[in-house]
């Protein structure tokens, strides 16, 4: 099974791909984003198990990412269980040296998701502007092209560098904070809310 995007393929991977697996995944900053059952060091012995172990999968619920050719991470359904039998978890990591590429990384990210089509052409990336957060800069420059004044537009955040971003440019922030600590981000100036189906009353009064 491949499924083939604009940006990347997800497929099942075969034996050839070990190598280059090994090494993108053999990364203590990816390694301190995933679950325990995932390795670090990451061996070709690591590799060479998960491959195998998965490559003949039906259904497939786990697929290798891949970038002209080369593997560069993995992506993964988790099945619920119970009351949760018919949703799943969607997980996934991608190589280090496919981080920070501005734009391309930010579409990547969003189509792995299945969330690129609710944004056309509407992705603004910090790194194009040389001025990260908590500078405004990534946030004026998206309500500049949106044709919006900053007090009438609402940042989604769940940092507190980003919070005090969207608060520097004179924008609503609301603070996700199910994965965040929340005073934190109540402190930077965030509406704090826990559960994304709350955003859209929210957004209502902005």
């Amino acid at each position: 099974m491949k499924l083939v995007t604009s940006l990347c393929d997800l497929r099942a991977p075969t034996v050839d791909d070990i190598e280059s697996f090994a090494k993108q995944a053999n990364n203590h900053k990816i390694w301190l984003n995933l679950r325990d059952a995932f390795p670090h060091p990451y061996t070709i012995a690591d590799a060479e198990q998960w491959i195998n172990s998965i490559m003949e999968e039906t259904p497939r619920l786990n697929f290798l990412i891949d970038v002209d050719g080369f593997a560069v991470g993995g992506i993964s359904l988790r099945k619920g269980k119970d009351i949760e039998r018919l949703s799943a978890e969607i997980g996934y990591w991608l190589g280090e040296e496919y981080w920070g590429r501005g734009k391309a990384e930010i579409r990547l990210r969003l189509q792995l998701t299945g969330l690129l089509p609710f944004f056309g052409e509407a992705i603004f990336s910090a790194l194009d502007l040389g001025a990260p957060k908590p500078a405004p800069n990534i946030y004026l420059r998206a309500a500049e092209i949106m044709g919006a004044k900053p007090a009438r537009c609402a940042v989604v955040e769940d940092s507190v560098t980003g919070v005090r971003a969207g608060k520097a440019a004179g924008m609503q922030v609301f603070g996700y904070a199910a994965l965040a600590e929340p005073l934190a981000l109540r402190r930077a100036g965030a509406h704090i809310f826990f559960r994304m189906d709350e955003l859209p009353d929210l957004l209502r009064d902005v």
